[in-house]
């Protein structure tokens, strides 16, 4: 299409107008992008620091609990078991016993992290001290809880993985118990924690405080797997495999930020950071 003007004026003028605006045009689209890409920056930011928090607090939790297992087992009146697990006899041993299963009573009562202690004797492989009477006399042979501090003769840490006993998510830590003679060179038994989720770690990861109206905060196993229940999918503990970018890289052992689709094909912003429940 071709202008036409009437007057040399009326052409300058116009020509004049149209620099104008497109050089505002210009401007304006170059301060939408840096505002966008402050907004975009600002956004990474916070929810690095929300990530960063919330490591820390889990990381927190988790030393808390493996410390608690520390110190209850380098207790005497657990150490002192050995007189019993080594050599099964003695008119003392029933005494011990109930001192000792008095002591895993009051960690119980006083600390809710807890379902469950107990104590798997060495030498059998089996409960020999429950809070639970119930489970007095299983056999846990095989069970990594009481195998690895067998093995490495330190502190474990199992995932999170589904309890028969208790119908429901749960993981354990373990501590080796080392006999009381001998400057602790035997180790006569292995402290198991089962761990009530609901009354420690879920309430941390729900509160979401930083995270707005829809964030959340999903742990996952290197299988992808969902370890806690979910904002926008119920019963997704141990149930749902998230395939989603950010928990399968996760899950792969990267950490990082990034724009992508969550578990529900939405568009968000994640941080991943992985192995934050490892043993």
């Amino acid at each position: 299409m071709k202008l036409h003007f009437k007057s040399l004026r009326t052409r300058l003028a116009f020509w004049f107008l149209a620099v104008t605006m497109l050089s505002l045009t210009a401007v304006v689209t170059i301060l939408y992008f840096q505002r966008a890409s402050v907004i975009h920056d600002n956004e990474f930011e916070k929810l690095q620091m929300v990530r960063d928090l919330k490591v820390r607090e889990l990381t927190g939790w988790l030393a808390q609990r493996v410390g608690d297992l520390e110190v209850a087992s380098a207790d005497d009146e657990l150490q002192v078991l050995g007189k019993v697990f080594m050599n099964n006899r003695g008119e003392s041993a029933p005494a011990i016993i109930s001192t000792a299963r008095s002591l895993l009573q009051r960690y119980l009562d006083h600390y809710n992290a807890y379902d469950e202690l107990f104590i798997v004797s060495a030498s059998s492989g089996k409960v020999a001290i429950s809070t639970d009477l119930s489970q007095e006399g299983l056999d846990k042979k095989t069970d990594l809880y009481f195998t690895e501090p067998l093995r490495t003769r330190n502190s474990y840490i199992k995932d999170i993985y589904y309890s028969k006993v208790n119908r429901g998510p749960t993981m354990a830590f373990s501590s080796p118990i080392f006999c009381l003679a001998h400057d602790g060179e035997h180790l006569i038994g292995v402290l198991v924690a089962r761990i009530n989720l609901e009354q420690s770690l879920y309430p941390l990861l729900q509160d979401r405080a930083g995270m707005g109206k829809t964030g959340e905060t999903l742990i996952v196993n290197q299988d992808g797997i969902a370890l806690n229940d979910l904002r926008w999918q119920e019963n997704a503990a141990l149930k749902l495999t998230i395939s989603a970018k950010p928990a399968m890289k996760a899950a792969a052992g990267e950490t990082g930020i990034v724009e992508t689709r969550d578990y529900r094909s939405e568009q968000v912003l994640a941080a991943k950071v992985r192995d934050v429940l490892r043993g």
